[in-house]
C-alpha cells in the first residue's frame, strides 16, 4: 500500500511540474492565469474603504516637530538664502581675531543678517512693493561659510525683483498681535502706505 501511495504522489508531483513548465512557456496561459486570480481577489475584497484617511487637523503640525532654537539668517546681494544654528557663531573673548562668518561668491556679498527662532515667520518685502511669508525652519540650512540657496527657488519671486526688508513675526496667526501692529512702507521718491492688517492674518500666498 505504501508503494501504491508513493506511486501516486509521483505521478501528481510530475503532472504539476508538466503544468509549471507549460505556463513558463506559455505567456498568454501566464496572463489567463492573473486575470482570474485578480478576479477573484475583486470578488473577495472589492467592496468600499473601511476606513478613512484623514489629516490630524490642528492635533499635531509640523512646528510641533521641529526643535526650537535661535539660527542666524542671511541673504545675499545676489539673492541666496540660508540658516545656520547660533552654536556656530560662538562668543570670543577679548582681542580675538573674529572667524569668517560667511562665504559668497567674489562679486556677491551678505546683504542681510540677523538671528531669528525656527518657530518664527519671516515676512519678505520686494522692491515692487509684494510681500512673501516663510517659515524659519523651512529656510534650508547650511554651514556658515555655504553659500545658501537661490530665495526664487523658495518664494516664486520673480527674477526683476529683489527682497528689499524683512520682519520677523513670532507668530503671525495671532489675530491680537496682527490688528495691534501695522506696516508702514516707503518708497525711495517718499511715498508712504500702511497695508490693513488683515492682508497678513493668514498667510496663504504672497499679498
Amino acid at each position: 500500500m505504501e508503494r501504491e501511495k508513493i506511486k501516486e504522489e509521483y505521478e501528481e508531483l510530475m503532472k504539476l511540474i508538466a503544468h509549471l513548465k507549460d505556463i513558463l512557456s506559455n505567456e498568454t496561459l501566464r496572463f489567463d492565469i492573473i486575470k482570474t486570480e485578480l478576479s477573484e481577489i475583486k470578488q473577495k475584497f472589492g467592496d468600499e474603504r473601511r476606513t478613512e484617511i484623514t489629516y490630524l487637523n490642528d492635533e499635531v503640525s509640523i512646528k510641533d516637530l521641529i526643535k526650537e532654537e535661535d539660527v542666524v539668517i542671511t541673504i545675499s546681494h545676489l539673492g541666496y538664502i540660508k540658516r545656520t544654528s547660533a552654536d556656530e557663531y560662538r562668543a570670543q573673548k577679548r582681542g580675538g581675531r573674529g572667524v569668517r562668518g560667511g562665504k559668497t561668491r567674489d562679486e556677491d556679498y551678505i546683504e542681510h543678517l540677523f538671528v531669528a527662532s525656527t518657530h518664527h515667520t519671516l515676512l519678505f518685502f520686494t522692491e515692487k512693493g509684494r510681500c512673501y511669508w516663510l517659515n524659519v525652519y523651512e529656510i534650508p540650512e547650511g554651514e556658515k561659510t555655504g553659500k545658501g540657496r537661490a530665495i526664487q527657488n523658495l518664494m516664486q519671486l520673480p527674477p526683476d525683483d529683489k527682497i528689499r526688508a524683512i520682519i520677523d513675526i513670532k507668530d503671525l496667526k495671532d489675530e491680537e498681535f496682527v490688528k495691534s501692529h501695522n506696516i508702514l512702507l516707503c518708497t525711495k521718491k517718499g511715498l508712504l502706505k500702511r497695508p490693513v492688517s488683515a492682508t497678513l492674518a493668514a498667510p496663504d500666498k504672497p499679498a
